[in-house]
């Protein structure tokens, strides 16, 4: 065992490159209180500020204490220079999310660099749900009707604005196993 150990600490002294700690990767001491990494990271992001990975480290941190206008802001800077990195919108809608502001912007953002992702057009169509834009929340799940017609969420958002769609959507959790239906009696 220990020369298993020693040799696995022998590759990572000689080939550098297999450790992961890479040049954008930012170290933080095991031990130090949130702020003190806040505070590493921030010194980090502005050696650095082109660096997409310690960058989105940096928002992370700053979301994870709840300085929600900080982290945007940081994201937005970050947007500027990287404008279809799709992991730095992912976490601005959810920073949206978190502190309450306006997700629209965003997802239609994400949408418009990856017009396949039906989970952000679900949500953006949720968005226009829940303000009374029925609308365009239909068009929306239309498309994606389209596009995937077997799509439970988007059949469930379809219900809750379409009384035609109410009536055909079964929630999967009441439908019951082959093996039920022949014990009360159903057959197909």
């Amino acid at each position: 065992m220990k020369r298993v150990l020693l040799l696995v600490i022998l590759i990572f002294l000689l080939f550098p490159s297999c450790s992961s700690l890479g040049k954008d990767d930012v170290y933080i001491p095991i031990g130090n209180s949130g702020n003190e990494s806040l505070l590493l990271l921030e010194k980090q992001y502005e050696k650095r500020p082109d660096s997409i990975r310690v960058g989105y480290d940096y928002a992370y941190a700053l979301a994870s204490v709840k300085r929600y206008a900080e982290a945007v802001a940081v994201l937005d800077e970050l947007e500027e220079r990287f404008p279809s990195s799709l992991r730095l919108l992912y976490l601005e809608a959810y920073i949206d999310k978190k502190a309450d502001y306006d997700e629209r912007r965003t997802l239609e953002k994400i949408l418009k660099i990856d017009s396949g992702d039906i989970r952000t057009a679900q949500k953006l169509a949720e968005y226009h749900i829940e303000r009374g834009n029925t609308e365009e929340a239909r068009s929306i799940l239309l498309d994606l009707l389209r596009r995937k017609p077997e799509n439970e969420r988007t059949l469930l958002l379809l219900s809750k604005i379409d009384s035609f769609y109410e009536r055909i959507y079964v929630p999967v959790n009441y439908i019951s196993s082959d093996a039920e239906e022949e014990n009360q009696g159903f057959s197909l």
